[in-house]
């Protein structure tokens, strides 16, 4: 998933390769700092971002861009999408977002998903963040 934000990064981003505020050098600081699993959270939600991004790129520039992510050894973007979709249609099917990472996916989703489909994904995000708001603290 490293190599797919690396090359998205510079392809559609235009960040350069190595530079200081590309998105891959930041995940590696936040991994030094805070720990791998904050990174790879980080790391997915970059991820789903990058997903989002693209949707309107046709299948051929899809397959292109897929082909030189794939020579490097990276996930290709095509696979991603498939991921996405896959975990969307998980929370969709329980009715339920789990976590934070479920939460950007569902909305980072919810413009893209068929106009009929919107209204569940609107109503699931906003049982959560009901869910998840902070509880007032009582002091005046």
């Amino acid at each position: 998933m490293r190599i797919l934000l690396d090359f998205g990064s510079v392809e559609f981003f235009n960040v350069p390769p190595g530079a200081d505020n590309h998105p891959v050098a930041a995940l590696a600081a936040i991994e030094r700092e805070k720990g791998r699993g904050i990174a790879m959270r980080g790391l997915r939600m970059a991820i789903n971002d990058l997903v989002e991004m693209t949707a309107d790129m046709s299948s051929d520039a899809v397959a292109r861009f897929d082909a030189k992510v794939a020579a490097a050894g990276g996930m290709a973007l095509s696979e991603a999408r498939a991921l996405f979709s896959k975990r969307l249609k998980a929370v969709l099917k329980r009715s339920q977002i789990a976590d934070e990472r479920e939460y950007y996916l569902v909305r980072n989703a919810v413009e893209f998903v068929a106009e009929e489909a919107k209204a569940a994904l609107w109503d699931l995000l906003a049982q959560f963040e009901a869910k998840h708001a902070e509880a007032p603290s009582g002091r005046s």
